[in-house]
């Protein structure tokens, strides 16, 4: 679940509009097929078309490009045979190759579009490809569809100032934009603080790191871990490393944990609902896995 899209998903819906989610049944989180009929049973509240998509192991790799090229075609075949019935789209960026093609489908009619920037692509690969003048040659076309798929947007959404700037560098058609940064839905997470306020059973002199995200190559939670794991040898056997959330390098960190002889103070807690997240800050910690 994308607790952005979810949220909004949510929101739309309350005001008595008619939405839709459309999206790939390759998970990149888990970089798993999902189990598309179980998931709908599950949430069955939620409008949800899925699309094919190949599966792929690592972030940047060839597959990964094929994948998102086979959803984007997968894309405009359900746009010519569902997309008359919509007003407008809301398009997470990247990728880019998929919103090109609602803006192609939109673009002789009065159905808006709306892009939301969450990662800037191809600048977020210049932490593996260092080189300028490789990653232009690598880049130079992806950076034109990226850019294609900016400039036509009929408003723009981002998390941040500096990716909504990106985008209408290119974008003069677009009289709408907001900055929206990722956060959490506070509300939740205050029933939360109210649900499981009777449930707190942190030991009293433990002192907690945690970490809630993706875990992916962008984020070195080894380096943490090591760090951690040298303050517990000093003696300070009270630390303990909490990491909520899964994502491709999940079996990397949890292999460094087991080498690294930190099972110890590090618990994996998978994802969890803001709710729980209220728990967890209170001192409590929910099912681990």
């Amino acid at each position: 679940r994308n607790p952005r899209l979810v949220y909004l998903y949510d929101f739309l819906k309350k005001k008595g509009l008619d939405v839709s989610i459309i999206t790939c049944d390759f998970s990149h989180n888990e970089r798993i097929m999902r189990n598309t009929i179980k998931y709908k049973e599950e949430h069955e509240d939620y409008n949800i078309f899925f699309l094919h998509g190949y599966k792929y192991k690592k972030s940047v790799s060839i597959k990964r490009f094929m994948s998102q090229k086979k959803f984007a075609n997968e894309l405009k075949t359900w746009l010519r045979r569902n997309g008359n019935n919509y007003d407008a789209f809301y398009c997470p960026q990247p990728t880019s190759e998929a919103t090109n093609v609602v803006e192609d489908y939109c673009a002789n009619s009065n159905k808006k579009v709306i892009i939301d920037v969450r990662d800037i692509w191809p600048e977020a690969m210049k932490m593996f490809i260092k080189n300028d003048y490789l990653y232009t040659a690598i880049f130079g076309n992806y950076k034109k569809m990226v850019n294609k798929a900016y400039s036509r947007a009929d408003a723009v959404v981002g998390v941040s100032e500096e990716y909504v700037s990106l985008a209408l560098s290119v974008n003069k058609k677009s009289k709408d934009t907001a900055i929206v940064y990722q956060g959490v839905d506070v509300d939740e997470f205050d029933r939360g603080v109210a649900e499981f306020s009777s449930n707190i059973d942190k030991p009293k002199n433990e002192f907690w790191i945690t970490y809630a995200g993706k875990l992916g190559e962008s984020y070195d939670l080894n380096t943490v871990i090591d760090g951690v794991k040298e303050l517990y040898n000093k003696g300070y056997t009270n630390l303990r490393f909490l990491i909520l959330g899964k994502g491709p390098s999940e079996e990397k960190i949890r292999q460094h944990v087991s080498s690294s002889n930190a099972e110890a103070f590090v618990l994996f807690l998978v994802y969890k609902t803001y709710k729980e997240m209220a728990l967890l800050a209170l001192g409590g910690i929910p099912s681990a896995a």
